[in-house]
């Protein structure tokens, strides 16, 4: 509004800075706050460096159409904001439940692309179920689908997974 630009830093310190205010027992007790804020500082930090380091070891001119280009950067964006994150989280997942995974990258790739088509299954579905109830599980099946491709994808992983421990 006053003509400044907006720092993702600056704003993730003021929020986290406003809950510890309202609740110090968040930055001790609460595992789900420190691996948020966490993550987020790392995709913040790492994300533009890992990014940079990707197009100079990988360049990959060939690709041809500009479709092929696209579905690149959108892997290459999931994997990279995923280890991004993940840099910064492992210690806290380490400390806490005692393991890490090494195959969460590969479960993101495999898994993240349906979460947008997911939530807007489950909202039309949600909404269209008030207007035409005995319609329920057909309006669902859908997001049934997806939700049982994920499943399948965690099963999968966890029979194959690598944990440090």
């Amino acid at each position: 509004h006053l003509g400044r630009l907006n720092r993702l830093g600056h704003s993730l310190v003021l929020a986290a800075t406003l809950l510890l205010l309202i609740n110090p027992r968040l930055l001790r007790d609460d595992v789900g706050f420190q691996l948020s804020f966490l993550a987020l500082l790392g995709i913040l930090w790492v994300y533009p460096i890992l990014k940079k380091l990707f197009k100079r070891l990988f360049h990959f001119p060939f690709l041809g159409s500009e479709n092929n280009r696209n579905i690149k950067n959108i892997i290459e964006d999931i994997l990279l904001v995923s280890i991004s994150a993940q840099v910064f989280i492992w210690p806290i997942i380490l400390w806490n439940f005692g393991m890490v995974s090494l195959i969460s990258p590969l479960s993101n790739l495999l898994v993240l692309w349906t979460l947008p088509i997911l939530l807007v299954a489950l909202i039309i579905a949600s909404v269209l179920s008030l207007i035409f109830p005995f319609l329920g599980g057909i309006l669902f099946f859908p997001a049934y689908i997806i939700l049982f491709y994920i499943i399948k994808v965690a099963e999968w992983l966890a029979v194959g997974g690598i944990l440090i421990q």
